[in-house]
């Protein structure tokens, strides 16, 4: 090729140069053409992004796009059109952007209904045009044609070595560092200059702080420490570096770093130089990458032109993920809960004041056998005395004034007037009957207060125990209110009651059968299995330890707890809920809490 020749191919938009537009505008695909009045004179530049798809060929199928090519290169304005093509076999719906030059018409397709950034594509441009009118320097081509050649003859870290040398050796830098991301981690590859590296030493740890700190998806233009970015700011501030360069390389989740130590900030170079660079580090090392892949396994030599979806790796963890769903789903085993329980037994009483006193006498003491009716405490309220006695000193002034009426009535001395005696007869009478009614009330109130000071006479509810620590030191002369328990009386000898608490978060597990398999261990350790009986309240309480809880009584018989067992002993009770599937009984509070809203919001 001659140099005329070569010159007027670098003049023109390259593959490589179109590659950087799509990049920076986020288009799928775009293509330039050569338009001219004469119809024989549509010419396609250049294209990038449609594989081996010719686009001067497909559009040919493509109704009123070459008119339309022709009209905006005769109106030289930009315009947007949406329409339906058809590549590779398949139709879809892209919008096509339009832009017109002096020399050439730069066609930009986006995904339908995709938004375009007139600012972001003209800018993209400007980059691409200047690239291709300018002089690429020679030195841009020898280090092209070397990273070409490195690439298919060298694994992925060698040609990372050599890579940043070649690159130091063009920008005349004092060091060049490469990094790779890997999400929102990055890596330094290699160093120039250096064969090995302490990742823990305090540069390379500035550098990966640097790395992470500067953006990396979305970002594609170059950062320089002119820009005063303040991540290279800092960095030149801990380094002493001149001058810093941060190029991001498209499509290799890598980017590399340059820098400058001396007083001579390192040469300058055109756009066209660096972006021909950039496009042929990313390129080289996605295909360094791909090498070294092929190298490690020959067999991905016949699955890769299958596509990216049959790579070995991601058909190993798509099996494996697949093999763990169906083992979560298919492979079942027993469903159990554990939960706390309390014993204690089924017949227990706890002994209240019936109303505000005084304790006077205790009669028992604790883990003293008392018979059905026997006294267990007196107590003594002043009130209730004083009530009484008033009372009483009511009753015996309302008799003594019945008496007096009949003596009055059987007076003979009494004076009569004549007429008036049929009158003071009915008013003795009706005074007597007021006075007999008063009677009758006061003794019916001495009847209920006799009643009320007798209750208090406390008498044993059951034949049993009394279950109470130091009654006496806890109750003897102290005051007492009707809502205070005094003390508890149980029968150890007849039968107990197991209560569960089953947490809230287990309620839909337990719900899967109707008759649980229960067992609780003994204080002794020996377990006890539990088959009927079950009481199951209606309603949640509340505890602290385990919040919202579902109280399940079962009834036990005597001879199936030790006898030195005591009321209240806490124990664990295993529930047997039958077979369920390895993923519910691992996961089942979060299926549950699942299927609640579920229902909550579709049911």
């Amino acid at each position: 090729m001659s140099a005329s020749q070569q010159s007027s191919d670098i003049r023109q938009p390259t593959e490589v140069m179109l590659r950087a537009v799509v990049t920076k505008t986020g288009a799928i695909a775009a293509a330039c053409w050569h338009v001219t009045a004469s119809p024989d004179e549509l010419r396609l530049v250049a294209q990038c992004g449609f594989g081996t798809q010719q686009i001067d060929v497909a559009q040919k199928q493509w109704t009123g796009h070459e008119q339309l090519l022709r009209d905006v290169a005769t109106s030289g304005e930009t315009r947007t059109v949406d329409a339906q093509l058809s590549l590779e076999g398949s139709t879809r719906t892209l919008r096509l952007h339009f832009v017109p030059t002096d020399d050439v018409l730069f066609e930009l397709f986006f995904d339908g209904g995709k938004s375009i950034d007139d600012a972001v594509i003209a800018k993209a441009i400007q980059d691409c045009v200047q690239s291709a009118t300018k002089e690429v320097s020679s030195d841009a081509h020898r280090t092209m044609r070397t990273l070409i050649r490195l690439y298919g003859h060298t694994d992925s870290p060698t040609f990372e070595k050599q890579l940043v040398e070649e690159i130091r050796s063009w920008a005349g830098c004092d060091r060049v560092t490469l990094v790779r991301y890997s999400g929102r981690r990055a890596e330094i590859r290699a160093i120039s200059g250096i064969a090995t590296f302490d990742e823990r030493s305090p540069m390379v740890a500035a550098m990966c702080e640097l790395a992470q700190s500067l953006p990396t998806e979305g970002h594609r233009d170059v950062l320089t420490l002119k820009q005063n970015p303040q991540q290279l700011k800092s960095y030149a501030e801990l380094t002493s570096a001149n001058d810093i360069e941060y190029w991001p390389l498209a499509g290799a989740n890598c980017a590399v770093i340059l820098e400058t130590f001396g007083d001579t900030a390192a040469p300058s170079s055109s756009p066209g130089d660096r972006q021909l660079l950039i496009s042929g580090i990313g390129e080289c090392l996605v295909k360094a990458n791909s090498f070294s892949v092929l190298k490690k396994h020959p067999l991905l030599r016949w699955l890769a032109p299958l596509g990216v979806l049959f790579h070995w790796k991601r058909l190993a963890v798509v099996a494996l993920l697949a093999a763990i769903v169906a083992t979560l789903c298919v492979v079942e085993t027993d469903l159990v809960l554990v939960v706390p329980a309390t014993l204690a037994p089924e017949e227990t009483w706890q002994i209240h004041s019936p109303m505000p006193a005084v304790v006077e006498t205790i009669h028992v003491t604790h883990g003293q056998r008392v018979e059905a009716t026997k006294p267990l405490i007196d107590l003594h309220s002043d009130q209730l005395e004083r009530l009484r006695q008033e009372l009483n000193g009511e009753l015996g002034t309302v008799k003594q004034k019945i008496v007096d009426l009949e003596t009055l009535r059987s007076d003979p001395t009494r004076s009569r007037t004549p007429g008036g005696e049929a009158l003071q007869q009915a008013d003795l009478a009706a005074s007597e009957k007021e006075l007999g009614t008063q009677q009758e009330s006061l003794e019916s109130q001495i009847e209920l207060v006799d009643k009320q000071i007798e209750s208090l006479h406390i008498v044993s509810p059951i034949s049993g125990t009394v279950l109470t620590w130091q009654v006496d030191t806890l109750l003897r002369g102290q005051p007492v209110q009707p809502s205070q328990p005094l003390l508890n009386v149980a029968d150890l000898d007849g039968p107990w009651e197991l209560e569960l608490r089953v947490p809230m978060s287990d309620l839909g597990a337990f719900r899967r059968v109707t008759k649980p398999k229960v067992a609780f261990l003994q204080p002794d350790g020996t377990e006890v299995v539990l088959v009927k009986n079950m009481e199951v309240s209606e309603e949640l309480l509340f505890d602290v330890k385990e919040g919202a809880v579902l109280p399940i009584g079962f009834r036990v018989a005597r001879d199936q707890i030790p006898p030195a067992t005591k009321p209240g002993t806490q124990t664990v009770a295993r529930i047997e809920c039958g077979k369920a599937a390895v993923g519910y009984v691992w996961f089942r509070r979060g299926i549950d809490q699942l299927s609640q809203w579920w229902q909550l919001r579709f049911g």
